[in-house]
């Protein structure tokens, strides 16, 4: 049972760490925007940023897909 309550106190611990760090801006350098290819349309464009938007949680997944919608008319 020890061990069991340090294991469990530690993976807190690192969450809160990981939790704290990650609003402090410390893993702003792990940003992977993924490079445009040479001949992309604007629609291509657009659809890559609301896919960001939508993989960093800025968006809902109904906005995500009703503004989808609207750039695929």
């Amino acid at each position: 049972m020890g061990y069991g309550v340090i294991l469990l106190a530690g993976l807190m611990g690192g969450a809160i760490l990981y939790l704290m760090g990650r609003q402090s801006g410390a893993f702003a350098h792990m940003d992977v925007t993924p490079l445009p290819a040479r001949h992309t349309s604007p629609l291509d464009e657009a659809e890559r940023i609301l896919t960001l938007r939508y993989a960093k949680g800025e968006i809902t997944p109904e906005e995500f897909a009703r503004m989808l919608a609207i750039l695929r008319r």
